[in-house]
């Protein structure tokens, strides 16, 4: 026996029903993004497996919001090829021709000629290199941060949290890993933000000794110095040369015989000038 109220629709019909939001939610979507202006971006085929990694990257952000067929998609790629590239890219597909393989029209199947071509098999190896000697060095803690998860991601490295935390805090300056070390913090994100924090207060204390050393050394040249007189005892006593002191000695012989020369001597017998008394030859005696 039926239960009372409305019967249940046909099959049909409420496969229909389903249908039909879904799809209007589709059109909806597709009306919406085409609306967006974009601009295919240019690829060169350089030999540098960054430049075509960074590419594709836009390219696929612009193929995840538009509803193309997998042949459109790697139409629109192709078209803005240039340079080598594109003369790559004609000879890919004329060999195909030739060969009688089937058409790429995928655009996963277009990314992985274009990775086969363009990125080198040792690339994935140097970047395990790379990142295990990535220091901060002369770069900001975002910068450090920033080349350290692009890295990661183009190595196509999964790890745990923890790990990632203690790749990155080991690779920091020692004066802001001394800080950040004694700081809250529970996730990547914040560890970031730590880092960040600690390293403006590091520069903020290298500008303030900088300033600190300048203005003493300012004081230092603009204060005036007492000049001390040097004392007697300090001061070095000129002494005579050798030839002052002959000619002293010469001076004070010549007058010590000049004042006891015959014509300055006196006898005490006669009171006559010019001899001695021992020499006196005058017998008269005066009294």
């Amino acid at each position: 026996m039926v239960g009372r109220g409305r019967p249940p629709p046909p099959p049909q019909v409420a496969r229909d029903e389903g249908i039909r939001p879904r799809r209007r939610n589709m059109e909806d979507e597709e009306n919406m993004y085409g609306k967006l202006k974009f601009n295919m971006p240019k690829f060169k085929g350089e030999d540098d497996a960054e430049a075509y990694l960074s590419w594709a990257l836009k390219v696929d952000k612009i193929f995840r919001i538009h509803n193309y067929s997998g042949a459109k998609k790697v139409a629109m790629a192709s078209l803005e090829f240039e340079d080598y590239a594109n003369t790559w890219w004609e000879q890919v597909v004329t060999l195909r021709e030739e060969k009688g393989d089937p058409p790429i029209d995928t655009w996963e199947d277009m990314k992985e000629e274009m990775q086969a071509r363009f990125v080198p098999t040792h690339y994935k190896t140097d970047l395990f290199n790379k990142l295990q000697k990535l220091k901060q060095g002369t770069k900001t803690v975002e910068e450090f941060f920033k080349e350290m998860e692009l890295t990661m991601m183009r190595a196509n490295i999964q790890e745990s949290e923890n790990q990632t935390i203690a790749r990155f805090f080991n690779g920091l300056n020692y004066p802001i890993k001394k800080i950040v070390e004694f700081q809250p913090y529970s996730n990547m994100v914040e560890l970031v933000h730590q880092a960040s924090k600690a390293e403006r207060q590091v520069n903020e204390d290298i500008k303030y000794s900088k300033s600190k050393q300048y203005f003493a050394s300012k004081l230092a040249t603009s204060t005036p110095t007492t000049s001390v007189k040097p004392s007697a005892s300090s001061t070095p006593s000129k002494q005579p040369s050798i030839q002052s002191r002959m000619k002293q000695t010469v001076s004070s012989t010549a007058s010590s015989k000049a004042s006891t020369g015959p014509s300055n001597v006196t006898c005490f017998k006669c009171g006559t000038q010019g001899h001695k008394s021992f020499e006196c030859k005058n017998t008269n005696d005066k009294g």
